[in-house]
Order: C-alpha cells, then sequence, then structure tokens
C-alpha cells in the first residue's frame, strides 16, 4: 500500500476484521460461481440455493464497502461518499431481490427486468460501479496500488457485459463471459486488497 495516507491506520484499526469481510464476500462469489453450472443445466433447487448465496453475499458486503469508505474518505470525501451509498444501495437491492425470489417466485420463470430477478440485476449493476469506483478511488487517494485499480476497472466491465447477457439468459455467451471477467477481476481485487490492507 502506498505511503501517503496517514489516516488508514487510525480509521481502519480493524484492518483484521475488513480483510475478513472482503474474503467472507469473495467465497459467497465463488460458491455462487461453483454452482453455476447446475443453475443453468437444472434450476429447481438450485435457482433457490443460488439466491440464497446472493443474499449471503450481500451481507458480508456491506462491512467492506464501510471499511473502505473510511480508508477512502480522508484523500476523496466526495467521490468516497457517493461511492458508499452507491455500493450500499446496489447490495441492498441485491439482497432484496434475493429474498423476493426465495419467498416469492418459487417457480423461478426467467422474467429479465422484472419482480426479484429485476432488483438483482439493478443490484448487481450498481455493486459493479461501486467496486470500478474502487479503483478511482485507490488511484485519486494511493490507498492502493495498481493491481486493485486495474483489477476495479475489469470488474465493472465484466458487470457491464454480464448485465447485457443477463436479459437474454443465464446460459447466453456474454453472460458467461461478463461473469469469468467479473471473476477474475474479483479474485485479483480481493487478495490485492487482503494484501495491502495487512501490511497498512
Amino acid at each position: 500500500m502506498s505511503t501517503n495516507h496517514a489516516h488508514a491506520p487510525a480509521a481502519l484499526r480493524d484492518d483484521a476484521l475488513v480483510g475478513g469481510w472482503v474474503l467472507a464476500s469473495y467465497m459467497a462469489v465463488v460458491a455462487s460461481f461453483l454452482i453455476w453450472p447446475a443453475f443453468v443445466a437444472w434450476g429447481g433447487v438450485w435457482f433457490t440455493i443460488s439466491d440464497a448465496l446472493g443474499l449471503v453475499m450481500a451481507t458480508v458486503t456491506i462491512p467492506v464497502v464501510v471499511g473502505l469508505d473510511k480508508l477512502f474518505a480522508p484523500g476523496a470525501p466526495g467521490l468516497a461518499r457517493s461511492a458508499r451509498w452507491i455500493g450500499i444501495l446496489g447490495l441492498s437491492l441485491i439482497a432484496a431481490g434475493s429474498i423476493l425470489l426465495i419467498a416469492n417466485q418459487v417457480n423461478h420463470e426467467f422474467l429479465p427486468g422484472q419482480g426479484g430477478l429485476g432488483v438483482q440485476i439493478a443490484g448487481w449493476g450498481l455493486w459493479g460501479g461501486w467496486l470500478a469506483m474502487t479503483g478511482t478511488l485507490a488511484r485519486r487517494t494511493g490507498a492502493f496500488g495498481g493491481r486493485v485499480v486495474w483489477s476495479a476497472r475489469a470488474i465493472g466491465v465484466g458487470i457491464l457485459i454480464g448485465m447485457v447477457g443477463a436479459f437474454q439468459g443465464p446460459e447466453h455467451p456474454l453472460t458467461m463471459i461478463g461473469g469469468l471477467a467479473m471473476f477474475a477481476g474479483l479474485s485479483v481485487w480481493t487478495f490485492a486488497i487482503r494484501s495491502e490492507v495487512r501490511r497498512s
């Protein structure tokens, strides 16, 4: 991590907790990717499991948004504040969409842009926007190095591609390409954040 973020140690005394939440969020995404083949091939209970994992991911990622906001805010207060609320809103929509799907749409008919699925897709888009903003914030504040900057941008591009494909269906090539790009970027982003937070 760069040395020009003097406020970071005071703002993130719970560095280990922030790193732990980042890992928990990533593991929820990993679990979603592991069940993706079953989700596409068989549906049924796998839809419900996927929605439950979306709810878990959203819940454990909110502390990441709050923790990173504390780190970024001293160097870029306005942008950090905007990013924080975009991230929290996106994750709240993912959680709400997951709850709607689990509770009310047990047949999981594919209706992109409607009901719980539409809420989920909107939430994923905002979460991707927040992740992309972490790259801009990392560059502007010097809080993290280049790996966080470029991986955050890769995540944003991946989610954008995946959202275009999502309106065609979970098995659409763009959905898969976007998902893989997002996952690759998120893998780098997660472990770069953890590594640099530990050294702060």
